[in-house]
C-alpha cells in the first residue's frame, strides 16, 4: 500500500511539474506570437516572417492552397493585439519543447481565436502551426469611439 501511494504521489507532482512547464513556456512565448502575429498579418506574406518558421510550415503555405488561405486571411485586415492565452497541448524532451498555444485575437474586422504551433529546439523558437478560427466570417467592427 505504501507502494501505491508513494507512486500517486509521485504521479501528482509529475502533472504538477508538466503543468507548470507549459504554463510557464505559454508565458516565455507569448512576446514572439504577438510579434509573429502581427508581422505575419502585414501582409500574409511567407517571406515577411519565414526566418520564424519551420521549413515544413513554410513549404506548406508555399502551395496553391496555402496561399489561397493567405490571400483570404488580407480581409481580417491589421492584427490588434491578443490575450486569454492558453497552452492546449504541450510536450517536453531532450529535444525541445512543444506546445500549442490558442488566444484571443483581434483583429481590424474580426475578432478570432489564434492558435499557433510553437517550439523551441537548441534555444531558437519556430513557428511549426498556425491557424485562425472565425466564427462568422470577417464583419466590421467598431469600438467605443466609434460610436
Amino acid at each position: 500500500m505504501v507502494g501505491l501511494g508513494a507512486l500517486f504521489v509521485l504521479l501528482l507532482a509529475s502533472v504538477a511539474y508538466l503543468g507548470l512547464s507549459a504554463s510557464s513556456f505559454v508565458e516565455e512565448t507569448q512576446p514572439f506570437l504577438l510579434d509573429f502575429t502581427a508581422d505575419f498579418a502585414r501582409n500574409w506574406e511567407v517571406a515577411t516572417v519565414e526566418a520564424r518558421m519551420t521549413d515544413a510550415l513554410a513549404t506548406n503555405l508555399r502551395t496553391p492552397q496555402g496561399r489561397n488561405v493567405m490571400s483570404q486571411l488580407k480581409q481580417l485586415g491589421a492584427f490588434k493585439g491578443g490575450h486569454e492565452f492558453e497552452s492546449r497541448h504541450y510536450s517536453s524532451g531532450t529535444d525541445g519543447k512543444r506546445a500549442e498555444i490558442a488566444f484571443d485575437g483581434r483583429f481590424e474586422h474580426a475578432d478570432v481565436v489564434v492558435t499557433i504551433v510553437v517550439e523551441r529546439r537548441d534555444g531558437v523558437v519556430k513557428v511549426d502551426g498556425f491557424h485562425i478560427a472565425l466564427d462568422d466570417g470577417v464583419q466590421p467592427q467598431s469600438d467605443a469611439r466609434d460610436a
